[in-house]
């Protein structure tokens, strides 16, 4: 697939771009490993201040090795007071991984971090605060999430209603409608320049939103192939936007710039899993991963769309797994550990051992 290869070599030079933070795991909790499978903590090396500025210079005056298939030590001279030292191999990463099973956060259908070390999630017709070892607070009452929820670059709060985009405000709490007249909106991210991107399900497009002004641009709709459309994430550098159909096991690429301008919309990846697609995320390397709500597993797909394995099993645990994060290297959260929630406001650690692509929050 010509497009993903020549986007997989421009994504490797991100690594360094990336600090990551080790959380320390907390005590008492049930880890499962499948046949085979190996807690890749111990392949993992990390020393790092954890406080990053979103305007760093890192990509500048930073020494690493550049291959994807080396460790990338990165000593970066940038306004972000954090030195960090990761180890991962893009050719090399774990498969067949355990998890952690961890209980007590309230994280129903979607979830965000904030820089306070806490799970923002939604449940109970309100949004709750959940550090990683304690028990949730109730944060904003009466709020009316019900899919898609993510954390702005300024640590705003964003989310899907049923037929609308809501922004939260971090201090005032104040409850706004950016947006009315979606079509079941249900997947959303977020990209660096701290637009709102929302998969209407019903509604077979993807939009891109200013959760400011409303001001939106319908990005790709059914005339393009797009379906039920679900999870979307973006890929490293945040000019490919993948989507994923809920049901119809195909995942969709759409090429777009900063200012919105789509330059090719095609099909990724067919055939994914049973079909049952939900939440979607990317790594550091360019893999993408995705929730299959058929048969409880997290799927993990090549840059070009090639290899797909089955990295975790979560169906000794869960009952449906509709969408994923990884830490955020604050208060215990691991970036080097991708954390799948279930509906049932169960959280399952899962070690990577890779850290997410880059972002701006917290």
């Amino acid at each position: 697939m010509p497009h993903a290869a020549a986007r997989f070599a421009t994504t490797l030079s991100l690594t360094v771009l990336l600090l990551v933070v080790f959380g320390c795991r907390s005590q008492g909790m049930d880890f499962h490993f499948p046949d085979g499978g190996s807690d890749s903590d111990s392949d993992t090396d990390t020393d790092t201040d954890a406080d990053t500025d979103a305007d760093s210079d890192s990509d500048a005056d930073s020494d690493s090795d550049a291959d994807s298939d080396t460790d990338s030590d990165a000593d970066s001279d940038s306004d972000s007071d954090a030195d960090s030292d990761t180890d991962y191999d893009c050719d090399d990463l774990p498969t067949g991984l355990g998890f952690t099973e961890m209980n007590g956060h309230v994280s129903y259908e979607d979830f965000a971090f904030d820089d306070e070390g806490n799970l923002i999630g939604m449940g109970s017709g309100a949004l709750f605060k959940s550090p990683y070892s304690g028990s949730p607070e109730l944060w904003i009452s009466g709020a009316d999430c019900s899919a898609g929820l993510r954390a702005l670059p300024g640590g705003d709060i964003v989310c899907n209603g049923w037929s609308n985009l809501i922004r939260y405000d971090k201090d005032t709490l104040e409850e706004t409608v950016v947006l009315s007249g979606l079509s079941y909106p249900n997947g959303m991210e977020v990209d660096l320049n701290g637009y709102v991107y929302v998969a209407e399900q019903s509604g077979n497009r993807v939009r891109r939103i200013d959760p400011y002004t409303g001001d939106f641009i319908i990005l790709a709709d059914s005339s393009d192939g797009l379906s039920a459309c679900n999870g979307v994430t973006f890929n490293p550098t945040y000019d490919t936007l993948y989507v994923g159909s809920f049901g119809g096991g195909t995942i969709h690429a759409i090429e777009v710039d900063e200012d919105g301008n789509v330059s090719d919309v095609y099909l990724f990846r067919g055939g994914v899993g049973t079909g049952a697609l939900d939440g979607m995320g990317v790594d550091a390397c360019g893999n993408v991963y995705v929730c299959d709500y058929g048969n409880l597993v997290v799927h993990r797909i090549s840059p070009d769309g090639e290899n797909i394995e089955e990295l975790v099993d979560l169906s000794p645990a869960s009952w449906w797994i509709p969408n994923m994060q990884w830490g955020s290297g604050v208060g215990s959260w691991d970036e080097m550990k991708l954390y799948v929630i279930d509906i049932n406001d169960d959280v399952y650690e899962v070690p990577v051992g890779v850290p997410s692509k880059p972002y701006l929050y917290p």
